[in-house]
């Protein structure tokens, strides 16, 4: 819920709003935003946002070196069984 609720704040959401769409009090909406910020070790939901776009982009570039060592390692295995056919 946490991740939820962030999310809704860093779009621009108020408390209320979010506590009604999600059928909670606003002192619940509070707890955990105040949770998440600490987690994150952050002062404000603007810190939080910018947080949150790091680590999404720190997790494709990730991703992307995965796929790209894959890639790499699949070519390598297909160079070798070619060599091993030319044999």
């Amino acid at each position: 819920m946490e991740i939820v609720i962030i999310g809704h704040c860093a779009n621009g959401k108020s408390i209320a709003d979010i506590a009604e769409y999600l059928s909670v009090s606003a002192s619940t909406i509070k707890t955990h935003k105040t949770s998440v910020l600490k987690k994150l070790g952050v002062n404000n939901t603007i810190e939080a946002t910018i947080c949150r776009e790091l680590q999404s982009n720190l997790r494709t570039i990730s991703e992307d070196r995965d796929c790209l060592d894959f890639q790499h390692k699949d070519a390598a295995v297909k160079l070798s069984r070619n060599k091993d056919l030319e044999r």
